[in-house]
């Protein structure tokens, strides 16, 4: 996003949003994909399957930022 781009620059941004999906990806609780806009790495997740309830996501989006704390340590 902006802000990690900000942040870390472009480059390291990338570098971090690829190590955040490969960590969360190899749980298996979650699964994301990516795909290059612009140059800019990015995180896509899917929400649209009929029994996705609210917890679903929330639990998710748990999951990632508890991954993308432990990473940061290595950008900063």
């Amino acid at each position: 996003n902006k802000a990690t781009q900000k942040l870390l620059g472009e480059g390291d941004a990338n570098e971090f949003n690829k190590k955040l999906l490969e960590s969360v990806n190899a749980t298996g609780r979650v699964y994301m994909t990516h795909a290059v806009v612009g140059g800019v790495y990015v995180i896509r997740l899917a929400v649209g399957a009929t029994l996705t309830d609210y917890c679903h996501v929330i639990k998710a989006w748990k999951e990632i930022q508890e991954h993308a704390h432990n990473i940061k340590n290595e950008f900063l």
